[in-house]
C-alpha cells in the first residue's frame, strides 16, 4: 500500500493538535469547575453567616421577653404587644431575606412554631393575676426554655451540617484539581512521547532519504553513474529515488556514448586524435617517474589521394576502414591504435623499446602490403609508411615525440616509401 509522504509527517502533526486542543478544553472545564466550586463556598459561607445572624437576632429578640419575666412589675399589654410585633417583623424580614435564600423550609418552620408556642406561653402568663408567684414565673421561664433550647440545638445542627458539607465541597474541588493536574501530566507525557515519535518519523520517513539522494545526487554530479540510491519506501521519496536511478542509468548510458564520441574516430571505429594525445601524456608521465620507455609511431598510407581521385571519397572510406583494422589486429593487446587525421594513423607501444618495436611495426606494414583491398569489382593493395620515435631518446616532451616521429616519417617516404623509419637511425645519418 502507498502511503503519501504528506500524510506521514502530517499524522502526528495533526494527533499532536488534538491532544493539545484536549488539554485546552480540559484546562477550560477545570477553570470553569474551579470558579463554580469557589461560587458554591461563597454562597454556603453568606448561608452559614445569614444562619448565624438569625440566631443572634432571635435571642436578641428574645432576651428582653426573659427580662420581662424576671421582673413582673415591669409587665404590661402595650410593651408585650410592641415587642411581639417587633419580633414578628423581624421574623418576617428573615424570611424574605436570609431563609429563602437558604431553602431550609424545616429551620424556618421550627423557628416560626417557636415563637408562636412563646407567644401563647406569654399571653397564658400575661392573663395570670398581677401578683403570680414565684413558682409561677419560674415555670413560665422553664417553658420558655424548653421551647429556646430545641431551636438552638436546631441551629448548632445546621451549622455543623453546613460545614460538613463546606469540607466535602473543598475535598471535592481538591480532588478535581488533583485529577486535572494528573490528567494535564499524562497529556504533557503524551505529546513529549508523540513530539519523541514525530522526530523519529520525521528523521526516518525525510531527513534519512533525503540525505540519500543529496549522497546520490553529489555521486552523479561527481560521474559516478554505478550509485545506487536505495529505495526504502513506497511514497513520493521512493518515486524520486527510482527516477534518480532511472536518471543515472540514462546518463551512464549517455556519457558512455558522448566519450565514444569524444575519444574515437566514427568512420574507423579507432580511438581518435584527442585519445592518442591524452594517453601519450600518461605515458609521458609514467616515464618521468618510473623510466618506462615506450615508442611512438606515426603511419601514413601512401598515395591515398589517388585512391580518392580514382574511385572517389566512398571507396577512400573503405581503404581508411580497411587498413584500420589491418593495424588493430596485427598490434599486441597492449599496444594501440588512433586515427590521427586524414591518412594517418598514431601508434602507442608502452613499455617497449625499439628492439621490440621495429618487428612488431613491420608486421603491421608487411600485413598490409599483402592483403588485397575489395570493394566489387574493385581490388588493389595498399601500403604504408611509418616513422617512429623513442622516449625518452628521441625527446621527453609531446611536442618533442610527435615531431621526431613526423620527420621519421617524413624520412621513409623520401626513401621511396612501403618502409618503416627510426628517428634515431635519421639522427646517425645526420
Amino acid at each position: 500500500m502507498i502511503i503519501s509522504i504528506r500524510f506521514k509527517t502530517l499524522m502526528p502533526l495533526i494527533v499532536l493538535s488534538s491532544v493539545v486542543v484536549g488539554i485546552t478544553v480540559l484546562a477550560v472545564n477545570v477553570t470553569e469547575m474551579i470558579d463554580d466550586a469557589n461560587r458554591n463556598l461563597s454562597e454556603r459561607f453568606e448561608q452559614i453567616d445569614g444562619v448565624k445572624n438569625l440566631e443572634l437576632q432571635v435571642n436578641r429578640l428574645l432576651l428582653p421577653l426573659w427580662y420581662t419575666l424576671e421582673d413582673p412589675t415591669a409587665i404590661n399589654h402595650e410593651a408585650i404587644n410592641q415587642e411581639f410585633t417587633r419580633i414578628y417583623q423581624q421574623l418576617t424580614n428573615l424570611r424574605s431575606v436570609g431563609l429563602v435564600q437558604l431553602e431550609d423550609a424545616t429551620l424556618f418552620k421550627d423557628l416560626t412554631d417557636t415563637l408562636g408556642s412563646i407567644q401563647a406561653l406569654l399571653s397564658d402568663y400575661l392573663r395570670m393575676p398581677r401578683i403570680s408567684t414565684s413558682a409561677n414565673r419560674k415555670h413560665v421561664q422553664d417553658l420558655l426554655l424548653q421551647q429556646l433550647q430545641p431551636l438552638n440545638q436546631r441551629f448548632s445542627a445546621y451549622h455543623l451540617s453546613e460545614m460538613r458539607q463546606v469540607k466535602e465541597m473543598r475535598v471535592s474541588a481538591r480532588q478535581r484539581i488533583h485529577s486535572f493536574k494528573s490528567g494535564a501530566l499524562s497529556a504533557a507525557l503524551v505529546c513529549v512521547l508523540l513530539l519523541v515519535c514525530y522526530m523519529w518519523v520525521f528523521q526516518y520517513i525525510l531527513i534519512q532519504p533525503l540525505l540519500a539522494l543529496r549522497e546520490s545526487t553529489k555521486a552523479l554530479a561527481a560521474g559516478d553513474f554505478e550509485h545506487k540510491t536505495p529505495v526504502n519506501s513506497n511514497d513520493e521519496l521512493g518515486d524520486v529515488a527510482q527516477d534518480i536511478n532511472i536518471m543515472a542509468r540514462s546518463l551512464k548510458d549517455l556519457y558512455q556514448r558522448l566519450t565514444l564520441m569524444a575519444t574515437h574516430d566514427p568512420l574507423t571505429g579507432l580511438m581518435n586524435r584527442r585519445a592518442f594525445e591524452e594517453q601519450l601524456k600518461q605515458l609521458l608521465n609514467q616515464n618521468r617517474r618510473y623510466r618506462q620507455v615506450f615508442v611512438v609511431a606515426l603511419v601514413d598510407i601512401d598515395h591515398f589521394k589517388v585512391v580518392n581521385d580514382t574511385y572517389g571519397h566512398p571507396i577512400g572510406d573503405a581503404v581508411l576502414i580497411h587498413i584500420a583494422n589491418i593495424l588493430s589486429q596485427s598490434l599486441r593487446e597492449c599496444d594501440s591504435c588512433y586515427r590521427y587525421g586524414g591518412e594517418e594513423f598514431t601508434i602507442l607501444l608502452p613499455m617497449t623499446d625499439i628492439a621490440a618495436a621495429l618487428p612488431a611495426l613491420e608486421r603491421c606494414r608487411q600485413m598490409v602490403a599483402t592483403t588485397d583491398f575489395v570493394a566489387g569489382d574493385i581490388r588493389f593493395r595498399k601500403t604504408i609508411s611509418i616513422g617512429i620515435a623513442v622516449c625518452p631518446e628521441a625527446g621527453q616532451t609531446f611536442r618533442q615525440l610527435v615531431t621526431q616521429a613526423d620527420q621519421a616519417l617524413y624520412a621513409a617516404k623520401n626513401q621511396g616509401r612501403n618502409c618503416t623509419t627510426v628517428f634515431q637511425e635519421i639522427k646517425k645519418i645526420a
